[in-house]
């Protein structure tokens, strides 16, 4: 004896789609207040992003970039400086040899705590300036 299956009629779907609507905003509910208030700085803190820490000293910021240029081999003999302004901006200048160099100066000190906004004023040789002009060396 086969059983053959009926085609779903129209009502048959729509009452299974408002049982599951209705199902998913319950659980939603549920949810939302065994979790609590759901905002960024919680989501952040709950799945281990960048904690808010205390407001770093720009100086100590400066410092750090210029530490992680001298420690990157891309960027170590060049002249470049770098200035911490308050509010986590550093302002980074001098010559790169190339535009893939510029990146990575940028990208360095986009890494180091306290540096919130990169503002990479480094130029490139040959192309920001002319070939063979060479940034004064800062140390």
């Amino acid at each position: 004896m086969k059983h053959e299956r009926k085609p779903e009629g129209v009502l048959g779907v729509s009452l299974a789609t408002a049982l599951g609507f209705g199902a998913g905003i319950l659980a939603g509910l549920v949810l939302g207040e065994w979790l609590g208030d759901v905002h960024p700085e919680r989501v952040r803190r709950i799945f281990g992003g960048k904690r808010e820490e205390e407001p770093t000293d720009p100086a100590q910021v400066e410092r750090e970039v210029l530490r992680a240029f001298k420690s990157t081999s891309a960027t170590r003999r060049l002249g470049l400086s770098a200035r911490a302004l308050d509010g986590g901006i550093i302002e980074l200048t001098g010559i790169a040899p190339d535009e893939r160099t510029r990146q990575v100066a940028g990208d360095t000190a986009s890494r180091i705590a306290g540096a919130e906004i990169v503002v990479n004023r480094i130029l490139v040789q040959g192309r920001d300036v002319p070939p063979g002009h060479i940034a004064p060396h800062v140390e």
